[in-house]
């Protein structure tokens, strides 16, 4: 389920009699748009026999609403989920979802809404009728708001526990300027939760099939999928939103450099010292120039792990990412570099990865380097295009940024044939030295040495 929460969603399935399939069919990819605007895409794969994932996304999130609604709103999936679909209440869903190993997971994000499922070929319907279910009916009553505003509530407390999770919301505080609807909500908010306000915010943004694009990936019959797609989805009434909605502000990226620590709470400490440096990514981000930071945090990565391991004899460890802060927004996106490190070998790695960073500028990677990464890269490339999760992640990114799903396979290829001059060109144009930040929290061991 894990997984499924982190795929970048949406759209699936195929089609409907009546309804005008558009114009590529590619790939074993359809695409069709519904009466009712919902949009379906379906990918045939055989990479997994009789496994099948389905997402269910549209843009438009609690972000976009007034600040007292956005709890409520963030909270109308679990809501609904435990006051139960089609009649059976939440225990019976999970035990029949438990015995046929079912994933469904409904959720709002800050800027997307999503239904996201995986189940057996022969589940698939089950999957629809739920997902007609939530489109077209809403049981939501006390009890499942109780249910749900306790396990928030558990789950605030939890997370509040956790230093990692302290440390990684620190570092997002500091890098969106303080973005209210990226950070936890308080239990202060959660009691505030009331059931009027869940019932009428629950039919803006989970009642208009025409918001949404549906899509299944995996060993499926398309002709299934149209029938299915008929029965279920395309007979949903479009409905008009109401809910109240803001002009969004995003938080640009703190000026220059910023350098601070983080004090974590004395009973909430990290097990080593931990340092992340965070670059704003300068260079604009389009589908024929996406896979660009993905390629330069690659080469980031491999590098680093070689200079700590030969050139300095470190045993720390290294991460690199690309990050969406406000996604599915492509506005303001950045790599982050975070290690694990003894609190005076910090400047050291700094150092090394600065340089490096210049070095990619300036030089661009040695013909040795660059050999590694397209090995890298074409041993990546082989495993995500044949695997159903990158499929239906990668087709739901594409959907909701208006890529074309056809450049998917191109794009992937990309560092396959990598050149040294663009590896400068990538670097020059996406990282700027003079514009990052550096977030430090310092290990349990370090922390009792200062009380010593």
């Amino acid at each position: 389920m894990k997984r499924m929460l982190k795929l970048l969603l949406l759209m699936l399935v195929l089609a409907v009699d009546n309804a005008a399939a558009l114009p590529h069919e590619k790939d074993n990819l359809s695409q069709t748009l519904l009466p009712n605007g919902m949009k379906l895409w379906v990918k045939q794969t055989a990479f997994d026999p009789q496994q099948v994932y389905v997402t269910l996304t549209a843009p438009g999130g609690y972000a976009l609403v007034p600040p007292e609604d956005r709890v409520s709103i963030e909270l109308i999936p679990a809501i609904a989920w435990e006051s139960g679909v089609n009649g059976l209440n939440s225990d019976q869903l999970t035990a029949l979802f438990h015995d046929r190993n079912i994933e469904f997971t409904p959720k709002i994000y800050p800027y997307k809404r999503s239904i996201e499922g995986m189940c057996k070929t022969d589940d698939l319907k089950l999957i629809f009728q739920c997902v007609q279910g939530i489109l077209t009916k809403q049981q939501i009553n006390e009890e499942g708001v109780k249910r749900a505003k306790d396990s928030a509530k558990r789950a605030v407390q939890k997370l509040l526990n956790d230093p990692e999770y302290l440390y990684q919301a620190g570092c997002l505080k500091v890098n969106t300027n303080a973005k209210r609807a990226l950070q936890l909500m308080t239990v202060e908010e959660i009691d505030k939760v009331n059931i009027d306000k869940c019932i009428r915010l629950y039919a803006d943004f989970f009642l208009n099939p025409k918001d949404f694009a549906i899509i299944v990936v995996g060993d499926i019959d398309p002709a299934t999928v149209k029938n299915l797609a008929n029965r279920y989805l395309a007979t949903i009434a479009k409905r008009e939103i109401t809910v109240s909605r803001i002009n969004e502000k995003i938080n640009a990226f703190p000026p220059g450099t910023t350098s601070l620590e983080l004090t974590l709470p004395k009973e909430c400490c990290l097990k080593d010292t931990v340092t992340q440096l965070t670059f704003p990514w300068q260079s604009a981000i389009g589908q024929d120039s996406i896979s660009e930071i993905a390629i330069a945090c690659q080469i980031v990565k491999t590098c680093m792990k070689k200079i700590l391991k030969n050139d300095m004899k470190a045993t720390c460890g290294i991460d690199v990412a690309y990050e969406f802060p406000y996604y599915p927004l492509l506005s303001d996106p950045w790599v982050s570099i975070k290690f694990r490190c003894l609190l005076e070998e910090i400047p050291l790695v700094k150092g090394r990865l600065i340089s490096l960073l210049k070095r990619m500028q300036e030089e661009g990677l040695k013909e040795e380097e660059l050999c590694e990464i397209k090995e890298l890269e074409r041993s990546s490339c082989l495993f995500s295009l044949n695997d159903n999760f990158f499929w239906v992640s990668t087709l739901a990114n594409y959907y909701l940024w208006g890529f074309d799903p056809l450049l998917i396979e191109r794009n992937q290829r990309f560092g396959q044939d990598l050149t040294g001059e663009q590896v400068k060109s990538i670097f020059k144009r996406g990282v700027s030295l003079d514009h990052y930040s550096e977030i430090k929290a310092k290990g349990v061991n370090h922390a009792n040495e200062q009380k010593k």
